[in-house]
């Protein structure tokens, strides 16, 4: 399966899909698709999460 875009009008995204959107980077990490990585990137950036690539693994936060 592809890509699934998350798009919500607000600026809020539930737990729940952001942990879909962390979990599809992960895979698209995994398979060296550093192309979608970034998407999905700047797609919870857009949305109000920072993920952070860290030597100890992926930290996200909700940024205002």
């Amino acid at each position: 399966g592809g890509f699934l875009a998350i798009r919500i009008p607000t600026n809020r995204l539930p737990a729940a899909q952001a942990n879909l959107a962390r979990y599809q980077r992960q895979m698209a990490r995994k398979a060296r698709d550093f192309a979608r990585a970034d998407q999905i990137r700047a797609t919870l950036r857009e949305l109000g999460y920072e993920i952070e690539d860290t030597p100890q693994g992926v930290r996200w936060k909700r940024i205002s």
